[in-house]
């Protein structure tokens, strides 16, 4: 009765803001409701980067994002779920599009290749015949743009490029882009170069005309031009970089292009002459990069004409011209948050096909549902609880670094991301909201760890922070994120701290992995030494404790693995495969002669997993062929037998959806991979607590944040790699 007048005191409180969500009919955590096995998604929403955005003809919607993969929902955004089965690269770079003439035939760009389902999206299969080959370590050909042909369904268009609203990181600038458009006449199972372009161009938008047999358009780095897919000759028509570009069933001369800091241009002659078309929209260059008009759409002939900035300066945003683009008006000024501030780089839009009042835009963090033509919005990423927020199937959420329990108060979940600052649920995982102050450069945190002392109320919880500019700093609070002390005044802030390791048995040392050694306290923090080491100047990234001596460290670097037996005063290597990366290390509880080490994919070879049996006298592989490192190896808490260990991969190469996740319940021999319920197979971290003695917590790279019930007396299979 109690739990029934809460639920409707909560829908009187929400129907005031009916747009944030309904309540739900079970107020008890997720943690209460698990399933044996199965990975299941907690956190309170998060879309990254929307990069595309498009709507079948029932009103499904899918969701290109840059490192989760595809999403799908079929209720208009209130509910989403994940279509990444086979997709061996997570970031979309295109539209989801279906075939003309076939609703479960879809075809979709990633950065790693072109991708194709005929099971509307349940599964995925990457035809690569006439397309740059499969490489194992970089990226051979990301795709720019599709379009399907309205005279001829069997006939797709592709060019090599990225995504409309980024250049891309580092490494996609460096890509050589081909002279050539691809075609293909089976639906995508085999390609072959038309259209030479007069100079290698990154395509980001491909228009096979309505108006005009066999002619495509084709916005590119180095203009926008007009090709006769019979004759295989291209035309420039417009000598200005350019990202989108658009034309007009009722008057068949008339085109727009969207072309970054020059705005939106038109032509009224086929692209003989141009004249802007800039009267309201707003050219505010950013530190991160210039303006960057890159769409330009419609719903359908005859409704406002929709063009978007996708940059992070205060110019970004949509605009809406209801005069045929003599004028244009911001319709994104007042974007609605959750728990995210939002924000005004917008990168794809997409319109229902038979409600052209209803809009869909995805930005940074968030999407959004206009249902008045653009005039108000409602954001999908999050529903309001009543305490908090929790995520409505998106979880994309800023690379999860790492989510710790409170060892004093088990209901209190913490959850570290890169970009989006640290995540707090009060209660148990059923709401969450950012934490009261952020740590110093604490937008981004890489590491998490409690430490409880002795005669303290509340647990310390440690913060290894940091900035995409490489400031980093380790903060400490006492009173769950409310406030926080800096602990880093006498280390190098540009220092990146990657690993905290604590030990209730010691709760005033403190030991850091860093980019440029280890640094030990012994007085919580206040003062650093970094000993002497022959891991001075060395990337650190895996830091372990002895089970029952707590002064017997070890960590893992690129050199190899070492070992410290006086609380991190001095490091001496172990014997080990020599020129393997070490990035994570794990003694097992009840068996501390047992050691497992995970390696990183390097010239020495795939990444694995190593078991000694005998305290790092010999070693042996128990799984091979991992992509592309162990990022963490965790004991069950409540079975000493039962070990998990987390793999992750990057987006800098075609297939990098990483090799997922194992267990293994014989203390490391033989493993089996445990990956139901994960929309991505990779992670950052991996986690157990003392208060949830058969739950694993999984810091997904890509998908958020997950848990898994181990099953009581499961026994693993004898699947290796």
């Amino acid at each position: 009765m109690r739990k029934l007048f809460l639920c409707a005191a909560s829908c009187v409180l929400l129907a005031i803001q009916s747009s944030l969500g309904l309540c739900s009919k079970d107020l008890s955590s997720p943690l209460d409701n698990l399933a044996d096995n199965v990975w299941t998604m907690i956190g309170p929403g998060d879309a990254d980067q929307v990069t595309s955005l498009s709507v079948t003809r029932d009103g499904s919607v899918f969701l290109g994002s840059d490192i989760g993969g595809i999403y799908l929902t079929t209720n208009q955004g209130d509910n989403w779920s994940a279509l990444n089965v086979a997709l061996n690269n997570y970031d979309v770079t295109t539209a989801v599009l279906p075939a003309p003439n076939d609703s479960n035939t879809l075809f979709v760009g990633t950065r790693g290749g072109f991708y194709k389902s005929q099971d509307g999206g349940q599964t995925w299969r990457n035809p690569r015949k006439g397309l740059p080959s499969l490489s194992t370590h970089k990226l051979s050909g990301s795709i720019g743009a599709i379009s399907t042909d309205p005279y001829n369904p069997d006939n797709l268009y592709l060019g090599l490029g990225y995504r409309q609203s980024s250049d891309g990181t580092t490494t996609v600038k460096k890509l050589k882009w081909s002279r050539y458009i691809y075609t293909s006449s089976d639906q995508g199972e085999s390609w072959r170069p038309i259209l030479a372009f007069p100079t290698p161009s990154k395509v980001t938008q491909l228009l096979v005309s309505a108006n005009h047999k066999n002619t495509i358009y084709a916005a590119t780095s180095s203009g926008v031009y007009r090709g006769n897919t019979q004759t295989n000759l291209w035309q420039a028509i417009l000598k200005q970089p350019c990202l989108g570009i658009m034309e007009f069933s009722e008057n068949p001369e008339r085109l727009l292009a969207a072309c970054g800091t020059a705005g939106i241009l038109e032509s009224t002659s086929l692209g003989r002459h141009w004249e802007p078309q800039n009267a309201g929209l707003l050219f505010k260059a950013h530190s991160s990069g210039p303006d960057r008009y890159s769409i330009i759409a419609r719903a359908k002939p005859g409704t406002d004409l929709f063009a978007i900035n996708s940059t992070w300066g205060s110019g970004g945003g949509v605009y809406r011209s209801t005069d045929d683009a003599r004028t244009w008006q911001r319709v994104t000024n007042r974007l609605p948050e959750s728990w995210l501030r939002r924000s005004s780089r917008i990168n794809a839009i997409a319109f229902d096909q038979n409600d052209s009042d209803l809009i869909y835009i995805g930005s940074s963090r968030y999407v959004y549902r206009s249902r008045d033509n653009g005039n108000s919005w409602e954001q999908l990423i999050s529903r309001n609880t009543g305490s908090g927020w929790t995520h409505t199937g998106l979880n994309i959420f800023g690379h999860t670094r790492d989510i710790e329990v409170n060892p004093t108060n088990p209901d209190q979940i913490f959850i570290a991301t890169a970009d989006h600052g640290i995540a707090v649920s009060n209660d148990r995982g059923y709401s969450w909201n950012k934490i009261g102050e952020e740590p110093r450069y604490g937008q981004s945190s890489a590491d998490l760890q409690f430490v409880q002392r002795t005669g303290e109320e509340n647990a310390s919880l440690y913060s290894a922070s940091f900035t995409w500019g490489n400031k980093s700093c380790l903060s400490v609070t006492t009173n769950s994120g409310n406030t926080w002390r800096a602990l880093c005044d006498t280390l190098d802030p540009n220092n990146r701290v990657m690993k905290i390791l604590t030990n209730p048995a010691t709760p005033d040392r403190i030991v850091l992995g860093t980019h440029k050694g280890i640094f030990t306290s012994n007085n919580a923090g206040n003062t650093w030494s970094n000993g002497t080491s022959a891991l001075r100047n060395e990337k650190v990234t895996a830091l372990a404790a002895h089970p029952s001596r707590p002064d017997t460290l070890f960590a893992g670097a690129k050199s190899g693995l070492y070992k410290s037996t006086d609380g991190g005063k001095r490091w001496l290597p172990i014997p080990f495969l020599s020129n393997v990366p070490i990035t994570s290390v794990a003694v097992l509880r009840g068996q501390p002669e047992t050691f497992l080490v995970g390696s990183e994919t390097s010239r020495s070879g795939p990444a694995a997993l190593y078991r000694s049996i005998n305290s790092g006298k010999s070693w042996y592989p128990v799984i091979k062929k991992l992509h592309k490192y162990v990022s963490g190896i965790v004991q069950l808490p409540s079975d000493d037998s039962t070990v998990y260990i987390a793999i992750n991969d990057h987006n800098y190469h075609d297939r990098s959806s990483g090799s997922g996740m194992f267990v293994s319940t014989d203390r490391g021999r033989t493993w089996s991979e445990q990956n139901l319920g994960l929309p991505v197979r990779r992670a950052w971290n991996i986690s157990v607590a003392d208060a949830y003695p058969d739950l694993v917590f999984l810091s997904s790279n890509g998908s958020g944040a997950y848990v898994l019930k181990h099953p009581p007396n499961a026994n693993s299979g004898a699947t290796t790699k």
